[in-house]
C-alpha cells in the first residue's frame, strides 16, 4: 500500500483501503473515521511524552480494532490492525492488515519511540519531580555506643 497522510478530509480514501483489506468482515473492523481518531490520539500521547512537534518525526503508532473478546466467546473475530508513522507533516498510514482477535484481545494500541525520543521523554519526566533525601540525624546524643561482648 502507498502511504496516506491522515486527515479528516481523507477518511473516505482511508475507508477504501480498509475495505480492500477487510473484505467481507464488518463487525470488529476499523473504519476511516476511527483511523483519523487514532491519529489524533497518537499525536496527543506523543506530545505528552516529548513536548514539542519538532521532535515527533519517526514515532510509530499501531492500533487494533475491536473490543476485548470474552472468555465465553468460543470463536475468533476478524479485526483490523493499522500502523502509522509520524512524519514532519503529520501522521501517515503506512500499513493496514487483517488480524484475528483471540480471548481478551482487541482495541490495543502501542506507541513506539526512537531512542532520542525516549531519552527526551525521560528527561522531561524527571524534570517534573524531585527525589526526597533521607535526613541524617547528627545529634551526638542519639548515637548509642555498642558494648563489647565477652565470650
Amino acid at each position: 500500500m502507498k502511504p496516506i497522510q491522515i486527515s479528516s478530509g481523507i477518511a473516505s480514501r482511508i475507508q477504501t483501503e480498509l475495505d480492500r483489506v477487510n473484505g467481507n468482515a464488518k463487525a470488529a473492523v476499523m473504519n476511516g473515521q476511527q483511523v483519523v481518531n487514532h491519529a489524533v490520539n497518537a499525536e496527543r500521547r506523543l506530545l505528552e511524552l516529548i513536548g514539542l512537534k519538532k521532535f515527533a518525526s519517526a514515532a510509530i503508532y499501531t492500533a487494533q480494532s475491536g473490543e476485548r473478546v470474552s472468555y465465553t466467546y468460543g470463536y475468533r473475530r476478524v479485526a483490523t490492525r493499522v500502523k502509522m508513522e509520524r512524519r514532519q507533516s503529520g501522521w501517515w498510514l503506512i500499513d493496514i492488515s487483517k488480524c484475528e482477535l483471540n480471548v481478551n484481545q482487541g482495541g490495543e494500541t502501542q506507541l513506539l519511540l526512537t531512542t532520542a525520543q525516549d531519552q527526551l521523554a525521560v528527561k522531561l519526566l524527571r524534570a517534573k519531580y524531585a527525589i526526597a533525601r533521607p535526613q541524617v540525624n547528627l545529634d551526638a546524643a542519639s548515637v548509642q555506643p555498642t558494648q563489647p561482648t565477652v565470650a
